[in-house]
């Protein structure tokens, strides 16, 4: 007797493997969608401690007072110092879930070190930290 259609063993194997192959390919995908989530992050964070740097790095040392200061992730503006004259830091929002926080640290009269820090409470592995060290009145020698 000639069969000309698969038993039903035959359609249960089939099933099964095309389920075995099929688990990898799924978790490469949500795997790669996780990673892209954190790499988003991960830019946002980069491009904000670049922007804090940048705009401390626009501000005279003698006016930088030592101190930690920790900038909320929705706070466009944000003084630097208790008094009307002290200078202001204006920032770009970012998402909820985001920290800034800005460490100022004299050296010498001449040299100033900041930190600038973002942490994403979701995501740990998008937290970034950079770090500069800012010099005036060096006549140009190190």
């Amino acid at each position: 007797m000639k069969r000309k259609a698969f038993g039903l063993i035959e359609a249960v194997l089939a099933a099964v493997c095309f389920i075995v192959a099929a688990i990898p390919i799924t978790s490469l995908f949500s795997f790669n969608i996780e990673n892209s989530k954190v790499i988003h992050l991960k830019v946002l964070s980069y491009t904000a401690a670049i922007e804090l740097v940048n705009q401390v790095s626009m501000i005279e040392l003698k006016k930088l007072s030592d101190g930690k200061f920790d900038i909320g992730a929705n706070e466009i503006s944000y003084p630097l110092g208790s008094d009307s004259g002290s200078p202001k830091l204006l920032m770009s929002k970012l998402p909820e879930g985001f920290s800034r926080i800005l460490s100022i640290e004299k050296i010498d009269e001449n040299s100033v070190k900041i930190i600038a820090s973002l942490k994403v409470t979701d995501q740990p592995r998008a937290n970034i930290e950079i770090y500069r060290i800012l010099c005036s009145g060096r006549g140009g020698k190190l």
